[in-house]
């Protein structure tokens, strides 16, 4: 009998979002509310040994056991679990692009019509998802049947370079469009289907924040910058322009944890002392001078990561907008200074971004949400927080 069917019922429209790090799994209970979603617990149990998730036969009873912890901590009523978990996952098993296709119609003058606007959407998504896996397993080298597209939805529409709410009932020749396109790894998301068995979930929904972040900037038309959620092992960029959304995004594969394993290499330190100084340092719990030396022992670690950044700022092309020069930091390895400092120096190179003139953190009071817990590492759980935001979220609760 599976553990789920004890746990305490309990009143209420709450809902459960689950999120698998790299390095841990975070769990959170929300209530919708009419303007608000309501935080109302959170919890997250760490994955202790690095390279966890590394190989295709990774420890499914590791993960497992810290997903039943979260469950049991969270104390979910029965009910809850019958509506669809939100899933989210770290980038190592779900992935997000955000691609432009363009395209010609034969006959300008004539409106299109409902027939044609099928054909057109069913050839752009599908020449997105090809270029998605083209682009992907030529980086990887991971071959595209070992991928599975989850998603496609198309997020802005343009007949001649003007921005249209559809292009049905409308003329014109040159037609584009930017796609998002979200997929995941077979064997990772096969370890995912087979932890919903063990847990007993009804269903489940795969979120990617990204989904989120769409739907926040089409709400709120203002957002702009560049959001950078800085995780254990990986790092995203989203790139927000004012009255458009998230027009671009990428990941790299690194992220807080390198800081940690320099920390091991040059200190001597085990991994659970090295995370546990770089958590005080990032506190700014150390005395100066160890602060000062943990600093000077970082600026190549952290000049490595903007390198990173940077590279893929580069991939984004010269069509990348220099206006967009505010950062957001989010994410668990966004607390570390050294990549403050660095986005602060604004070494930049050729890349056509001026130096930052706002380098914060992305808070839980910038969200429409109402929090009744006090969440120790809010950065942590943002990630996490963005996808009750998304289209999926708003509409099956």
């Amino acid at each position: 009998m599976k553990f789920l069917r004890f746990l305490r019922k309990r009143k209420g429209k709450d809902f459960l979002v689950l999120d698998f790090g790299s390095g841990s799994i975070k769990g959170l209970i929300f209530e919708k509310g009419k303007e608000k979603n309501i935080i109302k617990k959170f919890s997250v149990s760490e994955i202790e040994k690095f390279g966890v998730f590394e190989s295709s036969n990774f420890q499914l009873e590791v993960i497992k056991k810290a997903v039943k912890k979260v469950i049991e901590e969270l104390e979910i009523a029965n009910q809850i679990l019958k509506n669809p978990v939100l899933i989210g996952a770290s980038p190592k098993f779900l992935k997000g692009r955000i691609v432009e296709i363009s395209l010609k119609r034969k006959n300008r003058e004539e409106k299109i019509a409902r027939k044609e606007e099928k054909k057109i959407y069913w050839s752009v998504l599908r020449k997105a998802e090809k270029q998605v896996l083209r682009d992907f397993s030529k980086k990887s080298g991971i071959i595209p049947q070992e991928v599975k597209i989850l998603k496609k939805k198309i997020l802005d529409e343009r007949i001649s370079g003007y921005r249209v709410p559809s292009i049905l009932g409308r003329r014109g020749e040159d037609l584009s469009f930017k796609i998002l396109i979200i997929f995941g790894l077979r064997e990772y998301l096969k370890t995912l289907e087979k932890i919903k068995s063990f847990l007993g979930f009804e269903k489940f929904n795969f979120l990617h924040e990204v989904e989120g972040l769409v739907s926040l900037s089409l709400e709120r038309k203002n957002i702009t910058g560049i959001f950078l959620d800085i995780g254990q092992e990986f790092s995203q960029i989203f790139s927000i322009k004012k009255e458009i959304g998230v027009e671009w995004m990428a990941d790299f594969p690194f992220g807080g944890d390198i800081f940690t394993k320099e920390i091991c290499q040059k200190l001597g330190l085990t991994e659970k002392e090295s995370e546990d100084l770089k958590r005080r340092f990032s506190q700014n719990q150390l005395s100066f001078e160890t602060a000062q030396r943990i600093e000077n022992l970082m600026a190549e670690t952290s000049e490595f990561w903007l390198s990173q950044l940077k590279e893929k700022l580069t991939e984004k092309g010269e069509n990348y907008s220099p206006l967009l020069n505010e950062f957001f930091l989010f994410g668990g390895g966004s607390l570390f200074p050294g990549i403050r400092k660095v986005l602060a120096q604004g070494n930049f190179g050729d890349l056509p971004l001026v130096r930052p003139q706002k380098i914060d953190f992305l808070k839980l009071e910038d969200l429409p949400l109402e929090v009744q817990i006090s969440i120790p590492f809010p950065n942590q759980a943002l990630p996490s927080i963005l996808l009750t935001f998304t289209n999926y979220a708003k509409e099956n609760y």
